[in-house]
């Protein structure tokens, strides 16, 4: 049976470079926040929070994963063990994997409600849903030149032909 075995001097290093990250990550959410806060456009106000909620949840998945959890994977056997706060607690693994698979979810389905929030506010005609109560951004029209593509048959066959070449 193969062993596996990772060295107090890789764990230290391992555990040096995380926190490095940690605080490079640190700085650059603190200027992301200021950034948000301070220099958002009067007419993206109410934009920004769907953007200052993807940064919290990133801000807290930075430290969930670089000071409370601390994972240490094992390959090529598929496991990890884990150094952080939580560890020293005695809080089962599961617990952690948990609550970084509800921030990493929580951040996708952020991106995907700003994205539609986005196409939604600039599309025209039948494919606009509702008419969106969280502010108008419309400013994209007038801001310079834009491309409305026309909806045709021709479209429906052509383009996923063209993707699958």
């Amino acid at each position: 049976m193969n062993s596996f075995y990772i060295s107090l001097e890789l764990e230290n290093s391992i555990l040096h470079t995380q926190r490095v990250l940690f605080v490079v990550s640190s700085i650059l959410n603190v200027i992301s926040f200021l950034c948000l806060l301070k220099e958002t456009p009067d007419n993206l106000k109410l934009f920004r929070n769907y953007l200052l909620y993807i940064q919290i949840l990133a801000a807290a998945n930075d430290i969930n994963f670089d000071v409370v959890v601390q994972p240490f994977p094992i390959y090529p056997a598929i496991g990890r063990y884990c150094k952080g706060i939580f560890a020293d607690w005695g809080v089962p693994i599961k617990y952690s994997f948990a609550t970084t698979i509800f921030l990493v979810g929580n951040i996708g389905a952020s991106v995907i409600i700003c994205f539609s929030y986005r196409h939604q506010s600039i599309v025209r005609g039948r494919f606009k849903f509702n008419e969106y109560p969280y502010g108008n951004i419309s400013w994209i029209r007038e801001r310079s030149n834009y491309v409305l593509y026309v909806r045709e048959t021709a479209n429906v066959v052509v383009l996923p032909l063209l993707a699958l070449s």
